[in-house]
């Protein structure tokens, strides 16, 4: 019992006033294992700050929740977003002329009900894309929180962003802060000030299954938990930027095994991205990896790399993150990084196109393989291996060409069609080959 507890009050210092703690969860037994959880989830249930919302997945193209908005109560089923700071709902001048196809709702913004308009025009980006419209300070509730006042971009039309594919009706970013808001607050932050939450983070779930995926507000749910998991800390990096912070990580090495490329000092940075369906990579990154997965056989179609399911013949993905003055190894299985599909299976990486300075992006299939906890007092991430199963994947027609950039097959076919052969053979079977 005393074990039990000593575990219990590490994990609520690490999320609370204490200092920064790397915290390894080694459990022995079963009955550890089961005590632990056991107790750590009776603690949940008596705890009525910590909010679980119930999460759709979209045929893994993305994950989505459902908000209310306004004195009316009006639901919108958003994108969660832990990649972008700010909430963006379609106006009503949002139409398919204006490339808003797939929106399904929008929202009138009127005093008497709760919102109140400003002269702000914006623009947000958005993976690839962005959303130009204004901005409006609005009621906004999630589960069974009360509202709280909000800052939201009402966009009038979207840049080379589509959901025609999967319907929604918005962005619900979860990034650090918004500026917009009042003190720069995010949207949990507003939550935990507001006294709805017992603590200033969230935890993200991203399952396999249609409707088992969840989002924790205040607390992390240990039910998500496998077994003889590990906890893995790790510090935001700080933008030069204090209002503009992202959940950045410091990213030293990529290794495939057969493999392994260094990351440059001036571009190391990792985003993690609820939202974005693939793992990104920099361009050159992108096109050795390619180069790889052809070697293996995989052909370039125009939804990007695609493998045989039966016999994939791929190795495992390594990303080391650092942690104080070390780096630690993540290891994302081929079965999470691979689309099931009846005959051939989609390759979830895509080259990262936006102008901004990132070398990876951890997008949903790495968290699919990991819960991720996101503490906004600290800024820190940690990661701790989820029950997700990849043989619980139903969703065999993953498919969003509009999504994948198209200059990326260009280039990595001529790159492919130049180096296949002694040459790329020769360079993936050294275990020693680095950028």
């Amino acid at each position: 019992m005393k074990l039990v507890i000593l575990i219990y009050l590490a994990f609520y210092m690490f999320f609370t006033k204490a200092s920064v703690i790397n915290i390894q969860l080694e459990r022995e037994n079963t009955s550890d294992i089961e005590n632990i959880n056991r107790f750590l989830s009776q603690e949940s249930n008596t705890d009525q700050k910590q909010q679980q919302i119930n999460v759709q997945n979209n045929k893994k193209q993305w994950y989505t929740g459902t908000i209310s908005i306004g004195k009316g109560k009006k639901n919108l089923k958003v994108i969660l977003s832990t990649g972008t700071n700010q909430l963006m709902i379609p106006s009503k001048n949002c139409s398919d002329k204006n490339n808003c196809n797939g929106f399904e709702k929008y929202y009138e913004c009127l005093p008497q009900d709760g919102c109140n308009p400003t002269n702000n025009q914006g623009s947000q980006n958005y993976l690839d894309g962005s959303f130009d419209g204004n901005y409006v300070n609005t009621l906004v509730s999630i589960g069974d929180l009360e509202s709280i006042q909000q800052s939201a971009l009402l966009f009038d039309k979207s840049n080379n962003f589509t959901v025609s594919n999967q319907k929604v009706n918005g962005i619900l970013g979860l990034g650090i802060n918004n500026i917009k808001n009042e003190d720069n607050s995010s949207f949990v932050t507003s939550l935990y000030k507001k006294g709805l939450i017992k603590e200033d983070m969230f935890s993200l779930y991203l399952g396999f299954k249609n409707d088992d995926s969840q989002l924790t507000l205040g607390g992390i749910d240990p039910q998500k938990l496998a077994d003889k998991a590990q906890v893995y800390t790790h510090q935001v990096i700080q933008n030069d930027q204090s209002d503009f912070q992202r959940w950045v990580l410091q990213i030293n090495q990529f290794d495939m095994g057969v493999f392994r490329y260094k990351f440059d000092p001036s571009n190391n940075k990792a985003l993690v991205d609820s939202s974005y369906p693939y793992i990104g990579l920099e361009k050159s990154l992108y096109e050795k990896v390619s180069e790889y997965f052809m070697y293996r056989h995989a052909n370039m179609t125009k939804n990007g790399l695609k493998v045989n399911c039966k016999d994939p013949n791929l190795a495992n993905m390594f990303f080391y993150l650092k942690v104080n003055q070390t780096d630690r190894a993540l290891n994302l299985p081929i079965d999470f990084y691979l689309s099931n599909t009846t005959q051939d299976c989609q390759i979830l990486i895509s080259p990262i196109t936006n102008n901004e300075n990132f070398a990876v992006i951890l997008g949903s299939p790495f968290l699919r393989r990991y819960v991720s906890s996101y503490s906004y007092s600290k800024q820190l991430i940690s990661f701790t291996q989820s029950i997700a199963d990849p043989k619980d994947d139903t969703s065999n027609d993953f498919s969003i060409s509009d999504y994948f950039p198209t200059w990326a097959i260009v280039v990595i076919v001529i790159v492919g069609n130049k180096q296949l052969g002694n040459n790329l053979k020769e360079s993936f079977s050294s275990n020693n080959s680095s950028h």
